[in-house]
């Protein structure tokens, strides 16, 4: 139901009705131009037949007029010729049985008189022979215009059904054109929807954008403390090296390097040294006490001696827990073990 909000049902069914009477009326033009269109197409066929029919009569045509002006101008030659030999047609007529020319010497002899003969015939058969061509010509003339004629009227129906076929054409192209309308109006909506979307995008893109500089930002200045806090833990981190490099003193007692270690590490971190050294000093005097009690009895000094390799082993982990976290120095811790539980050990 919401989509329905959205449409203008008026305006859809006004687009509908335009569209069904655009295609009534490509329907109405589509019956008249079946109805003439085998005729149109039996016309054009008709057409080409006679125009190949046509095209080899004209040359008939054109032959029989070469020949008719090529015997023509012959027959004319001949003819004047034979004017200027002014025969007499008594002259090589025969006379039958009573032809008493040749004895009276005024008449050729009979050669002579063939001869002639022969060349009157010669022009009566060749003005005989353009009489025919003409006839000929005048024959090929009236099946060329009957032809033509035949082509003429073919030429009409086509141009009759011509524009039944354009109506229809054109009706069928006002449906498309209409669709195609729709379709534009319809991607045109989308457009402008895949537009806002564009813009939220862009928005949002912004906005992205702006917070990823903010946090590169931070990240920068995060890094940039852990450079400063580098520099810092730095020197530090000579003063673990110093420690760690301490070197007791043989010739000095376990007492004087522990001191030595301890005075050492105080001008470094006095804080972090200064817990260790107190228990190291603890668990000497501890020792002393134990070797003092000897006097005691031995059953004193052993329950001493056990008391003291537990507090040893008590102070010895808590100092590794304390120390080695901060130094790493092996040497240091060996010092301080050595001064805890004395040479005999």
């Amino acid at each position: 139901m919401a989509d329905l909000d959205n449409i203008d049902l008026q305006a859809e069914l006004e687009k509908c009705t335009a569209l069904l009477a655009l295609i009534n009326d490509a329907r109405a033009k589509e019956k008249v131009h079946k109805a003439g269109e085998q005729s149109m197409l039996n016309a054009r066929n008709e057409i080409f037949a006679l125009n190949i029919k046509l095209q080899a009569i004209q040359d008939e045509l054109n032959k029989l007029r070469a020949r008719h002006g090529s015997e023509s101008n012959d027959h004319t030659i001949k003819k004047t010729k034979w004017q200027e030999k002014n025969v007499r047609m008594e002259r090589i007529a025969f006379r039958g049985g009573g032809d008493t020319g040749s004895d009276s010497g005024e008449e050729s002899d009979l050669d002579e008189r063939a001869k002639l003969m022969q060349e009157n015939l010669n022009l009566l058969l060749q003005q005989r022979s353009i009489k025919e061509l003409s006839v000929q010509m005048k024959q090929k003339q009236h099946d060329i215009d009957r032809i033509s004629s035949k082509i003429s009227d073919r030429e009409s129906v086509i141009s009759t059904l011509e524009p039944n076929a354009a109506a229809f054409a054109l009706a069928v192209e006002k449906v498309n054109a209409s669709r195609r309308n729709d379709e534009l109006a319809s991607a045109q909506e989308t457009i402008k929807s895949q537009a806002t979307e564009i813009e939220s995008l862009k928005k949002s893109t912004d906005l992205h954008i702006k917070k990823n500089m903010q946090l590169t930002a931070e990240v920068e200045d995060q890094n940039s403390l852990n450079r400063q806090q580098q520099k810092l833990i730095a020197p530090l981190l000579t003063q673990v090296r110093s420690l760690q490099d301490f070197e007791e003193d043989k010739s000095k007692t376990v007492a004087e390097n522990m001191k030595a270690a301890y005075e050492e590490g105080r001008k470094y971190q006095y804080r972090q040294m200064a817990g260790p050294y107190d228990a190291g000093c603890a668990v000497r005097g501890r020792k002393l006490a134990w070797i003092c009690s000897e006097t005691d009895g031995l059953i004193i000094g052993l329950g001493n001696k056990a008391s003291h390799y537990g507090m040893v082993l008590a102070d010895a982990a808590f100092f590794t827990d304390l120390v080695l976290p901060l130094s790493g120095s092996t040497n240091l811790f060996r010092s301080c073990w050595t001064f805890s539980i004395g040479a005999e050990l």
